[in-house]
């Protein structure tokens, strides 16, 4: 940011990005594509760490907790999904629930 000048360029496919979220430490990028695979890369080497490829439902939205070490993604159920940010590991499932009032 203070040079202007392009660190590292992503080798990403043809399709273009509808979101994209960068983690507190700024070491850790998510992509999302489309809405059933999300790519996480390292913006200090520009590689690829890992893709996720949702089975039965469609991801809709991310945020990291813990500085950046830990990626949350829900699904189009409202259910939360819960990775670690360095290896793609899956830690666990949260589903939520709506109260209509």
């Amino acid at each position: 940011m203070k040079t202007g000048t392009i660190r590292t360029i992503l080798d990403k496919n043809r399709e273009p990005w509808s979101q994209i979220l960068i983690s507190p430490h700024g070491r850790t990028l998510v992509t999302h594509e489309d809405s059933v695979a999300f790519h996480v890369w390292n913006l200090k080497t520009g590689t690829l760490r890992f893709s996720i490829k949702a089975k039965y439902v469609e991801f809709d939205t991310f945020a990291f907790i813990h500085g950046g070490s830990t990626l949350i993604s829900m699904d189009w159920n409202d259910t939360l999904h819960v990775w670690d940010a360095e290896t793609g590991e899956f830690q666990m499932k949260i589903k939520t629930q709506h109260k209509i009032r």
